[in-house]
C-alpha cells in the first residue's frame, strides 16, 4: 500500500547495500604474423545486505514544547519501530515497515580463450571456448514479528556451470563476404532435484519437514547454435547483406532453482532446473549505402522468433493445501520490424545518427497457466476463453538519435600547448517510443484497447580533454533528462494486487476515447486521455462522473460534477440533498477549464513516487596516463 504516510516515516523502507567486485586478467599473445590468441580469467561477486535502521530509542528526552520539560517525547518518527501492535491504538497493528531482509551472495568465475588465424587472403578462422562457474547463495524474504503469517522466504544454494565452444570461418572474395559459424553450448544444473508429484502433500504444504525426499539428477542441456552472415557489394558505395542466427538467453537462477516458502512452510514458488533457456532465431535482410563519403544510409528488415520463453504455471490441489507457481516454457513471441538509419560517420564539427524502427509484436501461450488437481475446477478454468487468448500483432515504433557537436582540436587561440576552444564535445542522445497497449475492462474478446503515453527522453553530455603529454585530463558534465520530461510511474499507485482500488480510481478518472467505452458497452465521459496522463500538482482535483438522470439519484456527492445524459449537460449540487441541495448547471467555460487543466484526473496518493526520471546533473573528471 503506497500511501502518503510513507514520506513522513524516514525508515519505512529498508536500506540496501550492494557490493560488486570484479577481478580480471587478460593475456594477448601474437603467435605469428597471421595468428594470435586472447585469454581472459575473470572473477566477479555480488553481495546484498538489506536491513532496517537502528531500533527506535523510546526514551522520552525530547522537549518539543520548549519550557518546563513536562511534555517529552521519544525520537519518533526516526528509528525502526519493532513493536507495531503494542504501541498502537487498542492493540491494532498500524502497519508493517522495513520488513525486507536480504543477505544473498553470488559469484562467477569465467575462463575464456579465443584464437584468430588468417589462413590466406580468402579465409580467416576463429575459434574458442568459454567456461562459466556460478555459485548462488540466496537468502532473502520478508518478516513481520507481529503478523508472521504469509511472509515469503527464499533460501537455497546451487552451483551450476556452463560451457560454450565455437568455430567460425570468415570468407572474403572480390568484395563478397560470408561468415559461417557454429556455437555449441552445454549447461549443467549440477544438482539433484525433487522427484515428487506436482501435488505432493508433504513437500509443498505446511506439513513440510526437513528430511529425505526422492531425488533425481537434473538433466543437462546441449544446444547447437548455427550462424550465417552474407554481404554482397552492389556498387562501389552500396551493399546488400543477410544475417541468420540462433541464440540462447542467459538462464534465470530463480526460475531454475528457487524455492520460496511462506511462514508455516507452504511452498509459494518452486524452481525447475531442467527449464530450457529462451531461444531466439533471427533473420535480417539489409541494405547499406555510403553517401558523399560522410553519410551512411542503412535499411533493414528483420524477424525474430522467440521460443521456450518462461511463464509461470499455478498448481492447486483438491484440498487447497498445495498452491504454488512453477516456471515452464509455455510462452512464445515473434517480432517483425523495419529499421531505417542515417549516420554521419565523420566530420570536424558534427557527427551522429538518426534511427527509426517500426516493430510489430505477437505473443501467446502454449498450454494452460493454471493446473487444478480437481477435474471439475480444471474444466471450469479451461472453459474461460480469455485465459487462452493469443495476443494480436501490436505495433510499437520507436526513434533514436545521437548528435555530437565538436570543435576541431586546434580551434581558437592557444595558451601554451592548450587550445581552450578546441576539442570540445557536446552530445545529445534522445529516444522516442510509442506507448504500449494494455487491456482496460473485463470483457471477453476486448484486449489491448488503450495505450500508454509515448515515452520521450533527451540526455546531454559535454566533455573536454586536456593533453599533457602522457597524461590526459577530461572534464565532463552529464545531464540526464535535460528537458525534465515527466513520465508517470506505476509505483505511485502501489501494489495493484494489494490496493486495486487506487489503480481503479486512477483509470476510472481518465477519459479515454469514446470507442473504448463503446466496445465495453459502458457509459463514461470520453476524451483523448492515455495511461500516464496526470493532473499537474498546482491544479486542484475536481472529480467528474457520468449518470443517466438526476431523478431519484440519492447518492449524489456535492463535490462531484456529473454529466447527465438525459439532459446532455453538466450539473453539480450546491449542497447535499439531505440538506436541501439543488442541482445547478455548470458553465461551459468551467468545464472547458477543468478539461484543459486535467483537473478531473485522480493522481496517485503517493506523489513522491509519481516521477522516477528527474533531471540529474553530474560533474566529473577522468585522468588517464599512458605508459
Amino acid at each position: 500500500s503506497q500511501q502518503r504516510e510513507k514520506i513522513f516515516y524516514p525508515n519505512y523502507f529498508c536500506s540496501t547495500d550492494i557490493s560488486n567486485r570484479t577481478y580480471s586478467l587478460k593475456i594477448t599473445h601474437l603467435m605469428s604474423q597471421k595468428t594470435f590468441y586472447d585469454g581472459i580469467v575473470e572473477v566477479a561477486s555480488t553481495k546484498y545486505d538489506t536491513y532496517p535502521a537502528e531500533k527506535r530509542d523510546r526514551t522520552k528526552v525530547y522537549d518539543i514544547i520548549p519550557g518546563d520539560g513536562v511534555y517529552l517525547v521519544d525520537e519518533a518518527p526516526w528509528g525502526f519501530e519493532t513493536l507495531l501492535a503494542s504501541k498502537s491504538i487498542d492493540g491494532f497493528m498500524m502497519g508493517a515497515k522495513s520488513n525486507a531482509r536480504d543477505s544473498t551472495k553470488t559469484s562467477r568465475i569465467k575462463v575464456k580463450w579465443d584464437l584468430t588465424s588468417q589462413i590466406n587472403t580468402n579465409h580467416q578462422l576463429k575459434t574458442g571456448f568459454q567456461v562459466d562457474f556460478y555459485n548462488y547463495k540466496m537468502n532473502y524474504g520478508g518478516i513481520n514479528p507481529d503478523l508472521p503469517t504469509g511472509r515469503p522466504w527464499t533460501k537455497w544454494e546451487r552451483s551450476p556451470y556452463q560451457l560454450g565452444v565455437y568455430g567460425m570461418d570468415k570468407l572474403e572474395y572480390e568484395g563478397w563476404n560470408a561468415t559461417l559459424g557454429l556455437r555449441v553450448e552445454y549447461f549443467n544444473p549440477n544438482c539433484e532435484w525433487y522427484d515428487v508429484s506436482a501435488y505432493d502433500r508433504v513437500l509443498f504444504t505446511s506439513k513440510y519437514a526437513t528430511g529425505d525426499y526422492k531425488l533425481k539428477k537434473a538433466e543437462s542441456l546441449l544446444t547447437f547454435l548455427p550462424r550465417l552472415g552474407i554481404s554482397h557489394p552492389i556498387t562501389v558505395n552500396s551493399k546488400l547483406y543477410f544475417n541468420y542466427g540462433h541464440m540462447r538467453q542467459r538462464f534465470s537462477p530463480g526460475q531454475l532453482f528457487g524455492v520460496t516458502r511462506i511462514t508455516g512452510g507452504q511452498v509459494s514458488s518452486f524452481g525447475n532446473p531442467e527449464l530450457p533457456m529462451e531461444k531466439t532465431i533471427e533473420y535480417e535482410l539489409g541494405y547499406d549505402h555510403a553517401l558523399f563519403d560522410q553519410y551512411l544510409f542503412h535499411a533493414a528488415a528483420y524477424y525474430k522468433d522467440k521460443s521456450d520463453q518462461a511463464s509461470s504455471i499455478s498448481y492447486v490441489s483438491a484440498d487447497n493445501t498445495v498452491d504454488y507457481n512453477q516456471y515452464a516454457n509455455i510462452f512464445y513471441q515473434d517480432v517483425r520490424g523495419l529499421e531505417i538509419e542515417l549516420r554521419k560517420r565523420v566530420g570536424s564539427w558534427m557527427t551522429g545518427f538518426l534511427n527509426y524502427t517500426y516493430a510489430v509484436y505477437t505473443s501467446g501461450r502454449f498450454g494452460i497457466a493454471q493446473r487444478y488437481e480437481n477435474p471439475s475446477e480444471q474444466k471450469k478454468y479451461e472453459l474461460n476463453v480469455s485465459t487462452q487468448a493469443q495476443y494480436k500483432p501490436i505495433p510499437q515504433p520507436q526513434a533514436k538519435f545521437n548528435l555530437s557537436f565538436h570543435t576541431p582540436m586546434k580551434f581558437g587561440p592557444a595558451i601554451g600547448k592548450q587550445h581552450v576552444l578546441g576539442g570540445w564535445d557536446m552530445t545529445f542522445t534522445g529516444s522516442w517510443t510509442a506507448g504500449s497497449y494494455v487491456t482496460y475492462g473485463n470483457v471477453i474478446g476486448v484486449t489491448y484497447n488503450i495505450r500508454w503515453r509515448d515515452s520521450k527522453n533527451v540526455d546531454m553530455k559535454i566533455a573536454k580533454t586536456f593533453d599533457f603529454g602522457p597524461l590526459d585530463v577530461t572534464v565532463l558534465t552529464e545531464v540526464f533528462n535535460v528537458l525534465n520530461l515527466k513520465r508517470l510511474s506505476l509505483t505511485s499507485l502501489g501494489d495493484i494486487n494489494l490496493t486495486p482500488a487506487i489503480y481503479t480510481k486512477y483509470t476510472e478518472s481518465l477519459q479515454f476515447p469514446k470507442k473504448v467505452y463503446d466496445e465495453l458497452g459502458d457509459k463514461h465521459l470520453s476524451g483523448s486521455d492515455k495511461l500516464g496522463d496526470y493532473r499537474p500538482s498546482n491544479v486542484k482535483y475536481q472529480e467528474m462522473d457520468y449518470i443517466y438522470t438526476t431523478t431519484n439519484f440519492s447518492n449524489a456527492n456535492p463535490l462531484v460534477i456529473y454529466y447527465v445524459e438525459d439532459q446532455g449537460k453538466y450539473f453539480q449540487l450546491d449542497k447535499a440533498l439531505s440538506e436541501g441541495g439543488v442541482w445547478q448547471e455548470v458553465s461551459k467555460s468551467r468545464i472547458k477549464k477543468i478539461k484543459d487543466d486535467k483537473a478531473y484526473i485522480f493522481n496517485p496518493c503517493n506523489e513522491s513516487f509519481m516521477f522516477f526520471n528527474p533531471r540529474d546533473v553530474f560533474f566529473g573528471v577522468r585522468i588517464s596516463y599512458e605508459l
